[in-house]
């Protein structure tokens, strides 16, 4: 398969990402910054509690971490072979094909983009309650996530490894609060220095009512492992660098939120935890820590979990601009979506435009008074997560498909395999997400959005169709070359390069094998 070139052509403007900018602890930085460890422990865990009034949620985690372990063996495969910032988009394309590709490219947009505008107004709401909290009064929500934005789209258009050494250094800071809860509240049991294992840890305690959401909110708990492929023109030594990034991701993720969830059980006592989460909601991990550690910590704790927001806003802004900047190149979306700066090597114009998208959306929540917190973050991140669990799903039907298709990879049995078993298991939790979005929105069973959102990628998927339709046939030369990134054969009749000299027999192979 083709792959992308090295370095960034001459000119004002390049059609490549800048190589070599992004090592594996880089790109981990990012797509854990995307799942923002300590949102996920201080907000979705006791949330799940609360919500299913469960307990075994470690349980489920593990259960989930092995479903995408499953799938990342097929992942991380189409990464080595397939080097593009669609990832999704042109994993799809060449196993399913080009209409379900733009699809897919289509439903990652829109995806990416509602985590973009939820982390907009997750990033507000956190800032102005923590600076009202400690100061007794603060700017509004709005103020905050100006002021993210100016952040976001300054490090945006800058080089790839600043953006990921301020990730770095904010992950490190939040995954040092997490641990040091997670001690606290392992040492300070509630059940008299019992510490309960079988309640938490047994998958057979998922075997009752209710576990399905709880598997639900579990795989939505992972959104951003999936995004190290998104970097793969820019990472050094992709072919081992992007799989030792998901694998190390993924086990990261599994292991912290399952430790974590356990150590909260442990400290409000297993027959307690449910209610506690009930009644401290977003608040449970903080209260907890606060009867063991001085206030100080806690407060420094509640300043990280602000930062933690901004951190996923900014490893969301890049996933999206990766995806715009993909679907520009390759003449999807307009040309000028998929220019990198010279300097920078990062998708410049795509980056402005997720920025000006999330400017509008923010002064658009401002100017009509509505909640940032529960109309944006909670509806945004659902509709995020929802795009996610989607995305995998279909993409690893394409790699069954692809590798299939190609007897002369190997080894290719056991990624096949691997990823026929998590498509079927991941299509049964995309059934039950569909049947409890409401639990997700947080909306009552009969509020018409829950069947709005998650019929909106219906849509998107079928415009996705058409367009490619539409292109295969009035521009057949574009219709070609998508999900080839910089190796797309040329859109020129005469198949001469810009500098006039005949195109490279490797350039043709790649041609070929898009038809």
């Amino acid at each position: 398969m083709p792959s992308s070139g090295s370095g960034v052509p001459t000119g004002r403007v390049a059609a490549a990402l800048a190589a070599d900018r992004l090592g594996v602890l880089a790109i981990v930085a990012v797509t854990l910054g995307a799942a923002a460890p300590l949102t996920t422990v201080a907000g979705a865990v006791p949330s799940a509690f609360a919500v299913t009034g469960l307990v075994p949620l470690s349980a489920a985690f593990i259960v989930v971490g092995a479903v995408l372990a499953l799938f990342a063996t097929g992942y991380v495969r189409m990464a080595r072979l397939i080097r593009n910032p669609g990832a999704f988009y042109a994993y799809v394309r060449h196993g399913l094909g080009v209409p379900m590709g733009l699809a897919t490219a289509l439903i990652a947009v829109l995806g990416y983009g509602a985590f973009v505008s939820a982390a907009f107004g997750g990033l507000g709401a956190a800032a102005e309650g923590f600076v009202a909290a400690e100061w007794g009064s603060s700017p509004p929500w709005w103020a905050w996530s100006l002021a993210g934005w100016i952040l976001v789209t300054v490090l945006g258009v800058l080089r790839v490894d600043l953006s990921g050494w301020v990730l770095m250094a904010l992950l490190a800071a939040e995954t040092a609060v997490v641990l040091l809860f997670l001690v606290v509240n392992v040492s300070h049991p509630a059940s008299s220095g019992s510490l309960p294992v079988a309640v938490s840890w047994s998958p057979r305690a998922l075997l009752v009512g209710g576990a399905a959401v709880l598997m639900v909110l579990a795989v939505t708990a992972f959104t951003g492992f999936e995004a190290t492929a998104v970097f793969t023109e820019e990472a050094r030594n992709p072919a081992s660098t992007v799989p030792r990034a998901t694998w190390l991701t993924l086990g990261l993720m599994t292991a912290v939120y399952a430790l974590s969830a356990w150590a909260i059980t442990v400290a409000a006592g297993p027959r307690g935890v449910v209610t506690y989460a009930q009644h401290h909601a977003g608040d449970t991990v903080f209260a907890l820590a606060a009867q063991a550690v001085p206030s100080m910590i806690v407060t420094v704790a509640r300043g990280l979990f602000v930062t933690s927001v901004f951190a996923a806003l900014l490893s969301f802004h890049m996933f999206v601009s990766r995806y715009l900047f993909a679907l520009g190149r390759e003449g999807v979306l307009p040309p000028a979506l998929g220019r990198a700066g010279l300097r920078s090597g990062v998708p410049r114009n795509a980056s402005l435009t997720v920025s000006a998208v999330g400017l509008i959306v923010v002064a658009i929540y401002a100017v009509g008074g509505w909640d940032p917190l529960l109309s944006l973050f909670y509806c945004g991140g659902a509709l995020g997560g929802f795009a996610v669990l989607l995305l995998i799903t279909i993409t690893a039907c394409a790699v069954v498909v692809f590798l299939a298709r190609r007897p002369e990879i190997r080894p290719r049995r056991g990624a096949m395999i691997a990823s026929a078993i998590s498509a079927v298991t991941l299509g049964a939790v995309v059934v039950l997400a569909v049947l409890h979005f409401d639990v997700l929105l947080g909306v009552a069973p009969t509020d018409p959005l829950r069947w709005v959102l998650p019929g909106a990628y219906g849509v998107v998927a079928m415009v996705g169709i058409a367009w490619a339709a539409y292109l295969r046939k009035t521009r057949p030369e574009i219709y070609a070359q998508l999900g080839f990134g910089v190796h797309a054969p040329p859109r020129n009749v005469a198949r001469v390069t810009a500098a006039g000299h005949p195109q490279s027999a490797s350039a043709r192979a790649s041609a070929g094998e898009a038809r």
